[in-house]
């Protein structure tokens, strides 16, 4: 087993290295406090906070049905119910027919696609 000394060097070294690779925008969110690093044991879950805002601006991003219907189909947060609410974020009126969560996602996706192609001329 290492001594502590040891250790710390090398824990040390890896933190380095972390910090290095960091962007300059999480740099500086970490010195203004409005980040933090955090220990996660090995093995744990992060569940980060559902912010639909955040998963609407994704959706509009993307250019094609399949990349929302991918992003989408990925978050497991994301059921029928809170699919209506990304709707209205996105300013679409799911219709009453669309009751499973895959139906929602198609019409999200196809819509959001639709109106970006029409939008930015046909990308």
């Amino acid at each position: 087993m290492e001594d502590v000394g040891s250790a710390t060097a090398t824990l040390l070294a890896q933190l380095s290295r972390l910090v290095k690779s960091l962007k300059a925008d999480d740099v500086q969110a970490l010195l203004a406090g409005e980040t933090k690093i955090m220990l996660v044991p090995k093995g744990s879950k992060v569940v980060t906070p559902l912010v639909l805002a955040d998963v609407a601006a994704e959706v509009r991003r993307l250019a094609t049905a399949d990349e929302i219907i991918s992003l989408l189909d990925a978050d497991k947060r994301l059921n029928a119910n809170v699919l209506r609410q990304l709707a209205g974020e996105l300013n679409l009126t799911v219709p009453g027919s669309a009751k499973a969560k895959s139906a929602i996602v198609l019409y999200i996706a196809q819509t959001a696609a639709d109106y970006r192609r029409r939008s930015h001329g046909g990308i």
